[in-house]
């Protein structure tokens, strides 16, 4: 009986590896960032902070320039500029409207089409 494990087991372990070796190597940073969006490099933003930026639409420069200006406001403790039609408050900034999360910390910024997603936490499990 053990044999006839051995024969078995060796035929399955082979299709194991060589199912591996075909497929494509994952690539967790693009897997993980939403369809569409663009992983851009982080950058320096008022307080010391980095953000993380992903962009739709636009440029990683035009993510990076907003996500300055945007926490920039937050940092200097600007009041916001109106409410969504669901409460939420925003800040109009560099002519996208930037709608927060968790007290300033997050910003989800459109403009039309246009998207730009920013984080300066860092404890949370965004994958960008």
């Amino acid at each position: 009986m053990e044999a006839y494990g051995r024969a078995v087991l060796r035929p399955v372990i082979l299709a194991l590896a060589l199912i591996a070796l075909l497929l494509p190597p994952a690539s967790p940073t693009q897997a993980a960032v939403a369809k569409g969006f663009t992983k851009c490099s982080r950058v320096g933003v008022a307080g010391d902070a980095k953000a993380r930026v992903v962009v739709r639409g636009v440029p990683c420069g035009v993510g990076h320039s907003l996500a300055r200006d945007y926490y920039q406001r937050i940092y200097d403790g600007d009041s916001w500029d109106g409410r969504a039609s669901d409460g939420s408050i925003y800040y109009a900034v560099d002519g996208f409207r930037c709608g927060t999360g968790l007290g300033g910390s997050e910003a989800f910024c459109h403009r039309g089409r246009q998207r730009v997603d920013m984080s300066i936490r860092t404890d949370e499990r965004w994958p960008y």
